[in-house]
């Protein structure tokens, strides 16, 4: 039994990845952030520490759903831009069921990462909770995208916050997204087959 974590920072290509993994190894897969969208259209936020809260609360939903899959001898897959405070999560995982942690961790260029990351939050399929902090569901809609963050935050915070290494488990596959177009898949795959076979 295993989990593959797929961790990196926001907007590197994360859910992609892991759609694909997933698809092709016949494994569920939980994404933290599908959890926020459902949080964000029921609960909704008034303020950036509801937001904080929903997104604790998302974490926390994401383990459960592990720890019932993990009951059932099922692997899977977990995806997001985990933090520091995800570890404890795995540690105790790991203890009641001894499960394989697998990483895969996407990097590459910062500011190419960045760039992606700024103009993900334009595009209008993008789930609005995730670019607004003060208030969803919006009382008047005129589609106002806040300023983005700058790079050096993007990058100096984020890395703080341990999202741009996070890593679990004794094997760790690193997967430079820099160019989509160089990403070998199949290699991806095996590596991974590898490990958990």
């Amino acid at each position: 039994m295993f989990i593959i974590v797929i961790s990196g920072l926001p907007g590197s290509g994360k859910s992609h990845l892991a759609e694909y993994i997933a698809e092709k190894l016949k494994l569920p897969m939980i994404c933290k952030d599908s959890i926020k969208e459902v949080l964000f259209d029921t609960i909704g936020f008034r303020n950036r520490g509801e937001k904080i809260k929903l997104n604790e609360a998302s974490l926390e939903i994401m383990f459960y759903v592990s720890e019932e899959l993990l009951k059932t001898n099922q692997s899977l897959i977990l995806e997001n831009n985990f933090e520091n405070n995800a570890y404890p999560f795995f540690k105790e995982l790991k203890m009641k069921f001894d499960v394989q942690l697998l990483t895969v961790l996407i990097e590459g260029d910062t500011k190419t990462l960045y760039n992606r990351y700024v103009q993900r939050n334009k595009d209008p399929k993008r789930h609005r909770g995730h670019i607004l902090s003060t208030e969803y569901p919006e009382r008047e809609k005129n589609n106002y995208i806040p300023e983005p963050i700058t790079y050096e935050t993007y990058y100096q915070d984020f890395k703080k916050r341990g999202m741009s290494d996070f890593c679990v488990g004794e094997n760790t596959i690193r997967v430079d997204v820099t160019d989509f177009s160089k990403i070998d898949y199949a290699n991806i795959l095996e590596k991974i087959n590898c490990i958990v076979n």
